[in-house]
């Protein structure tokens, strides 16, 4: 059956922890699948080492929006070969211009970041299904801590008026 903008429905199944998480978090599975698609089924003009890096970066700059969206969130992109640094990215903050950074973070070196750029950290990153968890998961605990952060403050609302009766 076609749709009016062309396209035809399926059904596709998912688990349904990320979907309720996707959802409480605002974000449209089936529009993020579509993409996925899109993503997965593109056949790249090139396929250098510089072409992968680009498009990873072209992916990161996209999450900007969702980053900044729910608090700045952070996500876990890769981790390097002996296990002992992550690799996150973030959005930058209101001096920069509105770009999504890259950190390899030591653990072993606590509150040490270095940037780093894509191609660099190329061979350390996650696959991109892996990220996109990540992101899913991110974004959804930061909704979820942002619904009870208003729960609470609604509740402070409720006694301090109470209060005031």
């Amino acid at each position: 059956m076609k749709t009016a903008n062309n396209s035809e429905k399926h059904v596709l199944s998912f688990n349904m922890e990320i979907v309720d998480k996707a959802k409480a978090a605002g974000i449209n599975v089936a529009t993020i699948s579509e993409q996925l698609l899109r993503s997965t089924t593109y056949e790249p003009k090139s396929n250098t080492t510089k072409d992968v890096a680009k498009a990873y970066e072209t992916f990161f700059d996209a999450t900007l929006p969702l980053l900044v969206k729910y608090n700045n969130v952070n996500v876990d992109v890769g981790r390097n070969v002996e296990g002992n640094a992550l690799i996150t990215i973030y959005p930058g903050g209101p001096d920069e211009d509105k770009v999504v950074f890259i950190a390899y973070t030591p653990l072993d070196e606590v509150g040490q970041i270095t940037s780093g750029s894509v191609e660099e950290l190329l061979s350390y990153l996650y696959e991109p299904k892996v990220i996109l968890h990540n992101l899913i998961l991110a974004v959804s605990e930061a909704a979820q801590k942002n619904t009870q952060t208003i729960k609470e403050l609604d509740f402070a609302l409720r006694f301090v008026k109470a209060l005031a009766d």
